[in-house]
C-alpha cells in the first residue's frame, strides 16, 4: 500500500505542476488578463482536486479498500480533533496576519490578483480552497501518511511527507518551501493523534483562506 500509494503521489505532483505549466500556456495564454486570472485560479484547485482527491479515492476504494477507513472515513474522537483544530487555528489567525504583510507573501497571494472581488467570487474563491485542500489532505495527510506509518517509524513516515509535501511548493518559491517545513510536521503530528485527516484539512484550509484574506 505505502509504495503504490507513494508513487502515485509522486505522479500526482509532477502532473499538477505540468498541468499548470501547460495550462498557463496553451488554456489561457492571456491569462494576466483579469478575467482570465480568475478561470485560471479555479483550473488549477480544479486540477488538484482530480489529481490529489477524486482520482486516488476511486482508485483505494477500488483496488484497496481495506485501508480506507482509519485514515479517511471513519471518525474516531471527534472532541480531540475539534480541540487540535482550534487549537493551532487560534495561532494561525494571528501568524496568517503577520505572513500577509511580508513581500514573500504578498508575491503570491491572493493568488487572484484583481481589481475588484464580488462576495459571491469571494465565496466560491473559499469553497474551491476547502475542496482542494481537502483533496489536497485526503492524498498526503491520509493516504500516504497512514500507509507509510504502518511500514516505517512515526519520525520516518513524517520526515518522507514533509519532504515531498515541501517540495510541492518550489513553484511559488523558497518562503513556502521553508513554511512548509515546520507546518508539515505540525499537521503530520496533529493527525497521528487524532487517527483522521480531518484535523489537517481543517487547520490547513483555515490558514489558506486567512493567508489569501489578510494579503
Amino acid at each position: 500500500m505505502f509504495f503504490t500509494t507513494l508513487a502515485y503521489t509522486v505522479f500526482a505532483f509532477m502532473s499538477f505542476w505540468l498541468l499548470y505549466y501547460w495550462g498557463q500556456k496553451q488554456l489561457f495564454p492571456t491569462w494576466k488578463k483579469e478575467r482570465n486570472k480568475i478561470y485560471f485560479i479555479f483550473y488549477h484547485k480544479t486540477m488538484g482536486i482530480l489529481l490529489f482527491g477524486l482520482i486516488p479515492l476511486v482508485l483505494a476504494w477500488w483496488y484497496l479498500p481495506e485501508h480506507l477507513p482509519r485514515s479517511c472515513l471513519t471518525i474516531q474522537d471527534p472532541e480531540t480533533i475539534i480541540l487540535w483544530s482550534l487549537g493551532l487555528m487560534a495561532l494561525i489567525w494571528p501568524l496568517s496576519k503577520k505572513m500577509a504583510q511580508l513581500k514573500p507573501t504578498q508575491a503570491v497571494y491572493p493568488q487572484m490578483r484583481i481589481t475588484y472581488w464580488a462576495p459571491s467570487l469571494f465565496i466560491l474563491n473559499v469553497i474551491f480552497w476547502f475542496l482542494y485542500i481537502g483533496a489536497y489532505e485526503f492524498l498526503f495527510r491520509g493516504l500516504l501518511f497512514f500507509s507509510s506509518i504502518e511500514v516505517m517509524a512515526l519520525w520516518q513516515a513524517i520526515l518522507i511527507n514533509v519532504v515531498i509535501y515541501s517540495l510541492l511548493h518550489i513553484p511559488k518559491g523558497k518562503g513556502e518551501i521553508i513554511g512548509a517545513l515546520p507546518f508539515g510536521i505540525v499537521l503530520c503530528l496533529g493527525t497521528y493523534f487524532t487517527g483522521n485527516f480531518l484535523f489537517a484539512f481543517i487547520t490547513h484550509g483555515f490558514q489558506a483562506v486567512c493567508v489569501e484574506y489578510f494579503s
